[in-house]
C-alpha cells in the first residue's frame, strides 16, 4: 500500500503509473490496464460535449480550434452526444437567432466556399485558391434552441 508523506497508509494514492488519471488530451501517462480502458470507455459513452460559439454573420468552420473539433468527433464516436451551440449576430449586434446541432450534423452542413488569393484571380491552379466552411442560419434552420432548455430535442423531455 502507498503511504502518504508522513507514513500513514493512503488507499487511495495511484499505485501504479496506470492508475493516473488521462491527461487533458485523453492520452494516458502510462498504458492503461484492459479494466481501466473499460471503465474510461464507459465514461465515455454517457459522455456530454458542448462547444458554444458566439460569432457576426456566419459561424466558420475554424472558429472552432482543432482539439474542439476532435473532442466532439471523439465524444460521437464512443456513443456519447457532442453538441454544437451557435449565437449568431448581425454587424450591429443583433441577434440573428441560436441553435444546437449534434456535430456530425454540423460537420454535413458547412457551406463551402472559394475564393482568390490576392491577384490570383482566374488561375486555374488549386493553390491559388483558399477554401473556408461556415454555416449560417440557412444551413442551421431546424436546430434553433428551445428557449426554456437547449437539451431538450436531445434528451426526450
Amino acid at each position: 500500500m502507498t503511504t502518504d508523506t508522513e507514513g500513514n497508509p493512503n488507499p487511495h494514492a495511484p499505485r501504479y503509473p496506470s492508475d493516473l488519471p488521462p491527461r487533458r488530451d485523453g492520452t494516458s501517462p502510462a498504458a492503461a490496464s484492459p479494466r481501466k480502458r473499460l471503465a474510461m470507455a464507459r465514461a465515455i459513452l454517457s459522455a456530454l460535449a458542448v462547444e458554444a460559439k458566439s460569432c457576426v454573420g456566419r459561424l466558420q468552420r475554424d472558429d472552432l480550434a482543432p482539439h474542439q473539433r476532435n473532442d466532439l468527433a471523439r465524444v460521437e464516436e464512443m456513443g456519447g452526444l457532442a453538441l454544437v451551440l451557435v449565437e449568431l449576430r448581425a454587424e450591429g449586434g443583433a441577434l440573428l437567432g441560436r441553435w444546437c446541432a449534434p456535430w456530425s450534423e454540423l460537420e454535413a452542413r458547412w457551406k463551402v466556399s472559394r475564393r482568390a488569393k490576392p491577384g490570383r484571380a482566374g488561375s486555374s491552379r488549386a493553390e491559388d485558391y483558399v477554401e473556408s466552411r461556415s454555416v449560417g442560419p440557412e444551413e442551421l434552420a431546424g436546430h434553433e434552441v428551445d428557449a426554456a432548455c437547449y437539451l431538450r430535442p436531445f434528451v426526450g423531455g
